[in-house]
């Protein structure tokens, strides 16, 4: 199935609106040269340590388990998109699959920026990827 909002992102991003995007790590490298972020949110501490890029990162600290709990940094995370967003610059959010985490983290900025009841937000997420959770 086509999916045109996604047209002109990089193989294996998806754009959650015109200035924040989500991936998964395999399609991290091309979504850095390409969208030029301004900030990188990673909630993915299972991996390495990011090449010299340059693209200022916040890092969430939360494994991918059944026992994690990402409330704590729902707020903080769609505060620092917003900012970003604000000046006209561009954000990407990953985990290691894109598919959980990161996908959440995009979900709390919807509601708390973009007014969006979460039902809208997870049907506005499942229409741009639709392998998320």
């Amino acid at each position: 199935m086509l999916n045109l909002s996604n047209r002109g992102c990089p193989l294996g991003v998806s754009r959650v609106t015109s200035s924040v995007y989500v991936c998964g790590a395999h399609a991290l490298p091309g979504a850095v040269k390409a969208l030029h972020p301004r900030l990188i949110v990673s909630a993915a501490p299972e991996l390495p340590p990011p090449p010299e890029d340059y693209v200022p990162r916040h890092f969430v600290p939360l494994l991918d388990t059944p026992n994690s709990d990402i409330y704590p940094f729902m707020e903080r995370v769609a505060d620092l998109i917003n900012e970003v967003v604000a000046n006209g610059e561009v954000v990407l959010v990953h985990c290691v699959a894109g598919v959980s985490r990161s996908v959440t983290l995009c979900l709390a900025y919807l509601v708390k920026w973009q007014k969006m009841t979460l039902r809208d937000a997870y049907h506005h997420m499942k229409q741009r990827r639709y392998e998320i959770q």
